[in-house]
């Protein structure tokens, strides 16, 4: 009974302090040279580019962003940023390759592919839209304003970025709204900030993790969904007293 009380505590801690690092604070980021990032497979950024050259979009630069690499794991990646020719478009390719085990772990848990693409649309009315490979399980909770889609990982550049564009189409229409133009890098890594930020108030007001987002990690295990999911309302409750979260060993 101990031992199942202590794989609680230290899986709720560690949902915990993760969410904490990925969303609780304002990201930042660096341009890089992809040339310092040799265990990532650079043909992939150079193929996507392409694609995406003759979609025309046009390459921002390369960056990365220094709060994730705070994360357990580290992806060890970073983002080619690209925009479409009337600039409402991001488009954001990454290779996450974190050290071994972690890629046998994300296959385990179904958290692949690790080989990204994503589209990403900000409107007017403070809607972000985003589209891409990622897998749905790897996404935190988030409010109405941000609208997440997902594509086949078999999804090639052209089909993806048409299924963005339809999305795009049908806010406008539904929404009465019109997309943002992003010029400059700098234009895009602020709107990811926003972005984040509509992210980090809504898990604030709803207590950090829902039972929804629970599942989508552990499955069907009800019991253990519920125990970790209290265990985290305890955590939230004594991160909003102002108090330290100690090891659970600890607690």
């Amino acid at each position: 009974m101990e031992e199942e009380k202590k794989i609680v505590q230290e899986s709720s801690l560690r949902i915990m302090k993760q969410l904490r690092q990925i969303w609780g604070e304002e990201h930042s980021f660096r341009e890089i040279d992809a040339n310092d990032f040799k265990h990532l497979d650079l043909s992939f950024y150079r193929k996507k580019e392409q694609s995406l050259s003759l979609l025309g979009f046009s390459k921002l630069g390369d960056v990365e962003d220094t709060a994730q690499k705070k994360t357990i794991p580290d992806p060890r990646t970073f983002l080619r940023m690209m925009v479409s020719q009337d600039k409402t478009v991001s488009a954001a390719v990454y290779h996450e390759k974190p050290e071994f085990p972690w890629p046998l772990i994300c296959w385990l848990l179904k958290l692949t592919p690790l080989k990204i693409i994503e589209f990403g649309t900000e409107f007017e009315n403070g809607i972000m839209l985003s589209t891409s490979v990622m897998a749905p399980i790897r996404q935190a909770d988030g409010p109405k304003e941000i609208i997440r889609q997902f594509g086949s990982r078999k999804s090639g550049v052209e089909e993806l970025y048409k299924t963005h564009l339809h999305k795009v189409e049908t806010v406008i229409t539904e929404e009465k709204t019109r997309p943002v133009a992003h010029n400059s890098l700098d234009d895009i890594c602020t709107a990811q900030n926003r972005k984040l930020m509509l992210i980090r108030t809504h898990l604030e007001d709803s207590g950090w993790i829902s039972k929804e987002y629970l599942a989508r990690q552990y499955g069907n295990n009800t019991a253990f969904v519920d125990e970790v999911h209290k265990e985290i309302e305890r955590l939230a409750i004594k991160q909003l007293l102002g108090k330290e979260l100690p090891p659970p060993e600890q607690q």
